[in-house]
């Protein structure tokens, strides 16, 4: 709710060390306050009849806070760690017992001239406030005047403090209520925090589990019939598509071969990719891109064999055109050439010719993007952010520059010098995520795109800008160093400065692109930056690297170790949770996508430990999951489910436990009925 615009401004007055409350202006600024709150209390108060406000506690950053600028504009003092409650005719405060010795001489002026009384809740040490907050729920319940009770509060700003924790609020209602409302800032909400197990006199409205997930199972099974139904009447192109022979032509008729003197040498055609092998007196061409593998293998008193394997149907990186399939081919030829430098030169050439090639085609295959329209006006208009490296590197040899990162009208561009730009599109960014260093070495800004792009000559579809906070690698001397040394002490303030200074203009970036990304142009385009929360994080391998592994909003990622790690959710089928079982020090998680054809996304050895807070994520996540005690040959399952005419609907049902545990349950209680006729007994 947008208070602090609504209201106007007064100087805060602070006398000496004491605080003191200015009853006057008190009493003004409520007055605006309460008018402001009766006159748009339907379209920006959401008829609420009741507004909390919550501070936050003591802290060192300078930063600015709604609920600290209001509690200034009323009472020219910043209030920590206290809950304001208005009412139309109380104002409740759950406060210190200093703090409410600031407010209780201004508590008789304010009931005369105001009628609004003043109610302190004075906090004690050690309390944790929540018997007070009772009182203030039930005043606020008793105050309502219709069974509907709504309580207004500061949007986007995170509740932070002791006893700023989830309260139950039902646990008020009259059991002869049938119905109970609640509204949520759903726009504003991330992903949950950690669920702590509630007290065993508490009754908290949570769905079980096993009825969650059949929930989350019925509802993947329908979308998966929709997809089916969906994939039945289209072709699926571009998957998996090899070379055809009609692409492999070096020459179109015989006399476009060059003419040799000498038929017993190998040559190089690089115009024509194309290498010339002398077969039985005759010169053969073949294409470069049918040579699998080209190398010098041993060597005589006579010369060096040269060696050439060709691709061939069959193989894993053959031509697959089914025209070849009866045919018989070349696999491979061996030729002894008795001067060592030509043919070193011939396998260098032929590798050349290949890189170029598979250059070209990378290029080709690349989604043609729509042209990066800069932006006009003096540099310092520009929101831009120098000093960034960028993962993949372009690069080559010699010393790393680093680039600056600018935002033009559709997209970015990142330039480290006149020759080595990239240019990401606003309509090609899947997804974007904002990690600060918080644990780790760098300040990143990552973009996960739709269509690959290229990075110098890397084919890439995650493109990285990141800053170092301090030396990843610290020269550390043989002398012991104390804690209380006042050059590391020193040093130590100096790199928390460097972290806050360097994630402070990452975050007002962000806030400008953002900005930028708010125009209608682009709001189709459903374009936010994503923080990846800490607190839900967990280690595992991926990669064959030990990793941190954090979820978003929207997505499973790891963007600090390459290779980075960026699975959505909504793109998920499954999640399997491998090697579950007693005695176990980690687990696997495996992810299964809903295109089947898709490779899946397994990370192993996770601690056992993080068990129980993945599945409340994943719970959370409206994600399916399934326990299993060994690991599975996800290639064979996904190639069987994915052939013609299998049931979408109990397709998983494999990895469900309880029906297997109700099925040898039925066969045991089959045996138990059994009886042994007369003749089985004799």
């Amino acid at each position: 709710m947008a208070i602090i615009e609504a209201l106007d401004r007064t100087p805060a007055s602070v006398t000496g060390s004491s605080p003191a409350v200015s009853p006057e202006n008190f009493i003004k600024c409520m007055r605006k306050f309460y008018r402001h709150w009766k006159e748009d209390e339907t379209e920006i108060w959401g008829s609420s009849c009741a507004i909390a406000v919550a501070t936050p506690p003591p802290s060192e950053d300078i930063r600015y806070q709604k609920s600290l600028a209001l509690s200034t504009w009323f009472f020219g003092h910043q209030f920590l760690e206290t809950i304001m409650v208005f009412l139309s005719r109380q104002i409740h405060f759950l406060c210190s017992q200093k703090d409410s010795d600031v407010l209780k001489p201004s508590k008789m002026l304010v009931s005369k001239e105001a009628g609004v009384d003043i109610v302190l809740h004075i906090l004690k040490k050690g309390d944790d406030g929540s018997a007070l907050m009772d009182e203030i729920i039930r005043a606020v319940c008793a105050h309502s005047e219709s069974n509907n009770v709504v309580i207004g509060h500061l949007a986007r700003e995170k509740p932070e403090g002791k006893f700023l924790e989830p309260k139950v609020l039902t646990s008020f209602i009259s059991k002869a209520d049938s119905d109970a409302f609640y509204l949520f800032d759903e726009e504003n909400a991330g992903l949950p925090a950690v669920k702590q197990a509630p007290k065993a006199n508490v009754m908290v409205p949570v769905k079980p589990v096993k009825q969650l997930q059949s929930e989350i199972l019925k509802k993947k099974t329908s979308e998966a019939a929709v997809r089916s139904d969906v994939a039945d009447h289209k072709l699926l192109e571009g998957l998996g598509r090899s070379r055809a022979m009609d692409e492999l032509v070096a020459y179109k008729n015989a006399n476009d071969v060059p003419v040799s003197n000498r038929l017993d040498i190998i040559q190089v055609d690089k115009q024509n990719e194309a290498i010339l092998l002398p077969i039985y007196g005759v010169t053969v061409p073949f294409h470069v891109c049918t040579i699998k593998k080209a190398e010098i293998r041993g060597e005589s008193s006579s010369g060096v064999y040269v060696s050439i394997t060709f691709n061939v149907p069959g193989t894993a990186s053959g031509l697959q055109d089914p025209r070849l399939q009866n045919l018989i081919f070349l696999k491979a030829v061996t030729f002894l050439s008795k001067n060592r430098s030509h043919a070193e030169e011939v396998i260098k050439s032929v590798k050349t010719v290949q890189k170029g090639v598979t250059e070209r085609a990378r290029r080709a295959s690349l989604v043609s993007q729509e042209r990066l329209q800069l932006c006009d006006g003096m540099s310092r208009d520009r929101i831009q952010f120098p000093d960034l490296w960028i993962r993949p590197s372009f690069g080559g040899r010699g010393r790393k520059v680093a680039g600056t990162l600018v935002a033009h009208v559709n997209g970015f561009q990142y330039s480290a010098s006149k020759t080595e730009k990239v240019d990401i599109m606003f309509s090609n960014i899947k997804h974007a995520f904002f990690q600060p260093a918080e644990r780790d070495m760098i300040t990143l800004l990552h973009f996960h795109l739709y269509n690959e792009i290229m990075v110098g000559n890397k084919k890439t579809r995650d493109v990285q800008f990141y800053t170092e906070v301090m030396d990843v690698v610290d020269a550390v001397g043989l002398k012991r160093h104390s804690a209380r040394d006042p050059d590391e002490i020193e040093e130590e303030q100096r790199d928390r400065a460097r972290r806050k200074k360097i994630n402070g203009q990452f975050e007002l970036f962000v806030k400008r692109v953002v900005s930028v990304w708010s125009q209608p142009r682009f709001q189709q385009l459903g374009l936010h930056f994503e923080r990846p929360s800490q607190k839900l994080g967990f280690n595992g391998v991926h990669g064959r690297t030990t990793c941190f592994i954090v979820p978003t909003p929207s997505c499973l990622v790891q963007l600090v170790e390459s290779p980075f790690l960026v699975t959505s959710l909504r793109e998920v089928e499954i999640v399997c949770l491998e090697r579950v079982a007693l005695g176990q020090k980690s687990f696997d998680m495996v992810f299964v996508f809903q295109d089947l054809k898709r490779d899946v996304v397994r990370i192993e050895v996770i601690p056992m430990a993080s068990l129980d807070k993945i599945k409340d994520w994943l719970n959370d996540s409206n994600l399916k999951y399934y326990e299993s005690k060994l690991n599975l040959n996800w290639r064979m399952v996904l190639k069987k489910l994915d052939e013609p005419g299998c049931d979408t609907n109990d397709r998983w049902e494999f990895l469900n436990p309880d029906a297997t545990d109700s099925d040898s349950e039925d066969s045991e209680t089959d045996d138990d009925k059994y009886e042994p006729s007369e003749a089985e007994s004799a």
